[in-house]
């Protein structure tokens, strides 16, 4: 079993359990009945060692989590998904490509930042064409981000994916303040 999908098989059991509330008992019980194959394999020995041990059986859905996911996620996963979203970059993705992949990352990571965090994070993988499009719009927020991103790829694509020559927000202030102070110029005289 993959991490992600053991990952999103708890989640979806997460979801049921607050749309379905039970006992932690109950959720121990539903949960192994949804195992299969080699995990429910697994599982069983688990008990039996645990009943040979002497052991309590295990009846919380924490304490069966943290086993499922001490066998099927390695050791380093977590560390392994910060070293993803901190190096993720758009290259070759499409805007929507990338933004799944950020918010897959995000999600399964967990991160607890602010709104401007996670947008500032967001904007900083972008390609750089992308980033130039954006960069006379103050974005302060995620999904503002994402809408404006798909807006620009959608504009270079038009334009025959041709790659925009990378301008920097200073020299547009500057040509526009020239451009504005010449017009000045003209009607003064």
């Amino acid at each position: 079993m993959h991490a992600e999908d053991y990952l999103d098989w708890e989640a979806s059991l997460e979801n049921y359990f607050e749309w379905k509330p039970m006992t932690d008992v109950r959720k121990v019980l539903f949960v192994k009945l949804k195992l299969k194959s080699i995990v429910l394999q697994w599982w069983k020995r688990v008990e039996e060692q645990r009943v040979r041990q002497g052991k309590q059986k295990i009846n919380t859905w924490d304490h069966m989590k943290a086993k499922l996911r001490k066998q099927f996620l390695p050791a380093d996963y977590t560390m392994e998904l910060y070293e993803r979203f901190r190096n993720l970059k758009q290259r070759d993705m499409s805007v929507e490509e990338y933004t799944s992949e950020f918010d897959n990352l995000s999600l399964h990571i967990g991160l607890n930042e602010t709104n401007e965090q996670m947008t500032s994070r967001y904007l900083s993988g972008l390609n750089q064409t992308i980033r130039d499009e954006l960069g006379v719009v103050c974005l302060f927020n995620l999904e503002d981000a994402r809408q404006y991103a798909l807006m620009a790829e959608r504009r270079q694509l038009q334009l025959g994916g041709r790659r925009f020559v990378s301008r920097r927000i200073d020299n547009y202030w500057q040509r526009n303040t020239t451009v504005a102070h010449e017009v000045r110029s003209k009607q003064g005289a």
